[in-house]
């Protein structure tokens, strides 16, 4: 497998001499790092902490057992530690405000044979940890609602994502499914920063449709906000449109911003932040295409405090036709497959967009690249940059380092084999020595 990860890394520094600017000598503060092992590893997130960077990621054994893995590096992406977690497929986690350690979640999966079909054979149960800044697990949680002696799970619980607040208490988003037949919904508990008593817990059973929770949960001002898809499979195709729901703490909704509810397409969330200024609200990025066609766009939109969606702020996408930093004037234009997955807020009052875009015969380096688009306070673009090798390219976080440069991490994938890459450039998106 090592031969393998060697080749991965020579395209990937191929790619990355393309995109290198002569530049005066200087301290190098822009890498290209690539984790492998001896099974395919997969990127979750990447943190920044003191000294360095956190890496989260997962590697299949076998099918339906999953070990996730916690990287620690330094400010040039080399591995100093590395702590791995069995039985977990690792879905988020979130850094404590008082530097204890960090607040792991995922989920267990199960098989059992024989067990009632209509209850699910394939048993998901949600897992939340604590761990230390050393990598020590301190402390474990399971949300399961599993019959042992009859064989037979009446809900099945799926991690999403996790943070806390301001007092370091923890909030869990999932989803939750009664059997097989029965709509995926969304939930959230909540728990004191040791994990050791369960402060709070919500079901949210409102519509017939399944929820497609994005990667982030926000507390903010008291409140809780995360982005999902409402999802409805119309044959081999999904119908679904955004929702951005506003919560009071252990509460209802307040709000619940619906974006072409009464229109047929595929719009998926991928992620939500808040604006670096509070007042200006949330950024989401997600995937909109029509529902019986290949090609899709980036979506962009903003809300306000209240969750309530920006009049005009709708942006699409395209890898090859947004080149000249324009929008698109229709969002069903689109001559590639392009994907939103992850979104940062930087400090000039912008957004970082991050996702794929799927080359084609004549535009990009083969499989999926890397889409990066930068936009103004108002959603507007300033410039877009399109990453990659030959092979294929994938992110999933991005965020802005305390230096103002971009920090992304994903999965790369070459001859069925994959890599978990962590990438720094400056703010321009350039690599630099």
């Amino acid at each position: 497998m090592r031969s393998a990860g060697f080749i991965i890394l020579i395209a990937f520094l191929g790619w990355s001499c393309q995109n290198i600017d002569s530049a005066p000598a200087s301290k190098r503060n822009t890498f290209i790092h690539l984790y492998e092992g001896l099974t395919s590893y997969a990127g979750v997130l990447a943190k920044e902490i003191p000294g360095g960077y956190l890496v989260l990621g997962n590697s299949v054994i076998y099918e339906d057992s999953v070990i996730s893995f916690i990287i620690t590096t330094d400010l040039l992406g080399n591995e100093i530690t590395t702590t791995t977690i069995p039985d977990l497929s690792a879905k988020s986690l979130t850094i404590l405000k008082d530097g204890s350690g960090y607040i792991l979640v995922g989920d267990s999966i199960e098989i059992i044979p024989g067990a009632d079909p209509a209850a699910n054979t394939e048993i998901y149960s949600t897992k939340i940890l604590k761990v230390s800044n050393t990598g020590s697990i301190l402390k474990t949680l399971r949300i399961t609602d599993r019959d042992t002696a009859q064989q037979r799970v009446k809900i099945d619980y799926k991690a999403s994502s996790v943070t806390v607040n301001e007092f370091n208490q923890v909030l869990l988003l999932g989803t939750y499914k009664g059997n097989i037949l029965n709509p995926e919904r969304p939930f959230l508990a909540s728990f004191d920063p040791n994990l050791t008593t369960l402060l709070w817990t919500q079901n949210y059973d409102l519509l017939d449709r399944n929820y497609v929770n994005g990667k982030s949960v926000h507390y903010s001002n008291g409140k809780i906000v995360w982005a999902s898809a409402i999802l409805k499979p119309q044959g081999a195709f999904n119908d679904s449109y955004l929702s951005v729901p506003l919560i009071q703490e252990n509460s209802i909704f307040l709000n619940d911003q619906f974006y072409k509810e009464n229109e047929s397409q595929l719009l998926l969330a991928g992620d939500i932040q808040p604006a670096f200024a509070p007042e200006f609200g949330f950024g989401v990025i997600g995937t909109y295409g029509t529902t019986g066609g290949t090609e899709t766009n980036m979506v962009f939109l903003r809300l306000n405090q209240q969750g309530s969606l920006i009049p005009g702020s709708p942006r699409y996408f395209d890898g090859l036709l947004s080149e000249g930093n324009l929008t698109l004037p229709l969002e069903t234009d689109s001559q590639t497959e392009d994907q939103g997955l992850a979104l940062a807020s930087t400090s000039d009052g912008g957004f970082i967009l991050a996702g794929s875009v799927l080359s084609t015969p004549t535009f990009g380096s083969g499989l999926r690249d890397i889409y990066l688009v930068k936009v103004d306070a108002n959603g507007n673009p300033l410039w877009n940059k399109i990453m990659g090798g030959t092979g294929d390219e994938v992110v999933s976080s991005i965020i802005e380092t305390q230096d103002g440069g971009l920090l992304f991490c994903g999965t790369n994938t070459l001859g069925g084999f994959s890599n978990v890459f962590l990438i720094k450039t400056d703010a321009f998106g350039n690599l630099r020595n």
